[in-house]
């Protein structure tokens, strides 16, 4: 566990100062216990980060701009032996391609899981994006949508609390929810107008109630809210 502990916020030291190393995503893993990812030499900035435990299995994604989405999977919470870049897909309708910034992952399994972003150029940009995966992250799923008609409404911040149920912070105020796994989505701005801002944040704790922040003002939504 303290081992689990410290490569997270290695991790997260490393996304905050967005570090640029080499061509290929390298792990390395010292005496002191400490693990350092480095993102590949092309610029793109890590957004996102989410680890999965199961016993002593742990599994470590990371997202990024451009598409970029990282793996990292050990046993016995030491060593971490296997690193695999899963950002250059082939045969999948290129789901995960540079067209797209992808701020945020989070898993409910250790093959379910999401991640959200949005277009990153051209007509589309802003436009909010969902992935699911189901086995892993070997393919996904992309979903797009429809937060608001003539809007495009980016997706920056996922939480699955279990396989069904799953949250979405946004821009320009919008909270998405989902408790059929992604079939459908729910569509909510707390606040109306008055709150406006990119929700760059979101915090839930069961399928009613949720905490969302963002670069405008930060505030709650009660039970009632979600409903």
């Amino acid at each position: 566990m303290k081992n689990l502990f410290t490569m997270l916020v290695i991790a997260l030291l490393i996304l905050a100062g967005n570090t640029i190393a080499q061509e290929e995503p390298e792990m390395d893993y010292e005496t002191d216990g400490t693990l350092t990812v480095d993102s590949p030499d092309d610029g793109r900035a890590l957004n996102g980060i989410f680890a999965y435990t199961e016993g002593n299995y742990a599994c470590f994604w990371i997202v990024g701009d451009s598409g970029l989405v990282l793996r990292y999977r050990g046993e016995d919470g030491h060593g971490y032996p296997d690193a695999k870049s899963l950002n250059r897909y082939t045969g999948h309708d290129s789901l995960l391609d540079p067209t797209h910034n992808l701020m945020s992952v989070s898993f409910a399994t250790l093959n379910i899981g999401w991640i959200v972003g949005y277009v990153n150029g051209g007509t589309d940009k802003w436009k909010g994006v969902i992935w699911k995966t189901t086995d892993g992250g070997q393919t996904w799923a992309v979903q797009y949508p429809d937060i608001a008609p003539g809007e495009k409404i980016p997706c920056l911040k996922v939480q699955a609390l279990d396989e069904r149920v799953v949250w979405v912070s946004c821009g320009n105020g919008y909270v998405l929810k989902t408790t059929d796994g992604g079939a459908t989505w729910n569509v909510y701005k707390p606040g109306g107008d008055r709150h406006t801002g990119w929700l760059w944040g979101v915090w839930a704790y069961d399928t009613t109630t949720a905490w969302v922040c963002s670069d405008q003002s930060g505030y709650v939504a009660n039970k009632n809210y979600w409903k």
